[in-house]
């Protein structure tokens, strides 16, 4: 991976180093729209359920299900980082909640 991070701003190009720390948290982010199929996703949800199992994308939003089989649609560019334990975890979870 490039340790540099290239972006535009008020019309020019910029480039960023990135440290170490930087790097990996950037590797182990990934859209929701990436995740592969039946991939577990941590949320305290409602019904008592402590994951969303991902199912596919439906425009833009997904089709989850909640351990015990109630629907979830979570828009589809929502962040999420891979865990060690191979969960995903939901970056901003203001999305949960409505904040």
């Amino acid at each position: 991976m490039d340790n540099k991070i290239y972006y535009e701003e008020g019309g020019r190009w910029l480039v960023e180093v990135l440290d170490d720390n930087t790097q990996d948290e950037m590797r182990n982010k990934i859209k929701l729209l990436d995740v592969p199929k039946d991939s577990k996703i941590m949320c305290e949800c409602s019904d008592g359920s402590n994951n969303l199992i991902f199912r596919h994308i439906d425009g833009m939003y997904s089709f989850c299900v909640t351990e015990k089989g109630n629907v979830v649609h979570l828009y589809c560019m929502t962040e999420l980082s891979l865990q060690p334990d191979g969960l995903y975890k939901i970056e901003d979870d203001s999305l949960l909640h409505g904040d």
